[in-house]
């Protein structure tokens, strides 16, 4: 683990990873909820781990369900305060 976490060059954007955990040391990063996590999101995201790949693609999907379901409600929201706008001048 400690290959792909800060070595392996199979694996990119490993510096984003290093700044969500707040340090590029590998016992800190592990050490840390903050760090755990930061490891995590980095392995879903950009992983070539087979397990995480699965996740990325469940949260990838979750992730455009909730965007199409809230923003016709956001596009709606903000005709409706619009409209209210118009009203008041």
């Amino acid at each position: 683990m400690k290959h792909v976490v800060t070595q392996c060059p199979d694996i990119s954007h490993r510096e984003e990873m290093f700044l969500q955990a707040k340090s590029s040391n590998y016992r800190s990063i592990l050490s840390m909820t903050e760090g755990l996590q930061a490891v995590t999101r980095w392995l879903i995201k950009y992983g070539k781990i087979e397990q995480f790949r699965v996740a990325g693609e469940l949260a990838e999907d979750r992730t455009q369900r909730v965007r199409s379901q809230v923003l016709p409600e956001l596009r709606e929201s903000n005709s409706q305060s619009h409209d209210r706008c118009a009203l008041e001048e």
